[in-house]
Formats: structure tokens, sequence, C-alpha cells
């Protein structure tokens, strides 16, 4: 089957794959483990019933 131009979705996915593949997103997901990792025992204080 043979399309004429690449659809919305064919285009985002595209391009997803790209980016996710990317050192941008590794360096992404690095980081927000890595501030949940040091803000993880200060968030505890915050949370209800642990007072």
């Amino acid at each position: 089957m043979s399309h004429k131009g690449n659809s919305f979705f064919e285009k985002f996915s595209n391009w997803a794959v790209k980016f996710t593949g990317s050192a941008y997103a590794f360096v992404g997901a690095f980081l927000i483990v890595l501030v949940w990792a040091v803000s993880g025992p200060f968030l505890i204080i915050l949370k209800p019933g642990s007072w």
C-alpha cells in the first residue's frame, strides 16, 4: 500500500523514535532520576500523615 505523503502520526512517530534514542533524552531522564533521588528524603516530610 503506497502513501502519497506521510500522515501526522507517521511524522510524529518518526520524530519520537529519533528523539528517544538520542543523547538528549538519556541526559534528561538521568537528571530527572537524580533530582528525584536527591529530593526524596526531603519530600517525605511533606507527605500528609507522616507527621
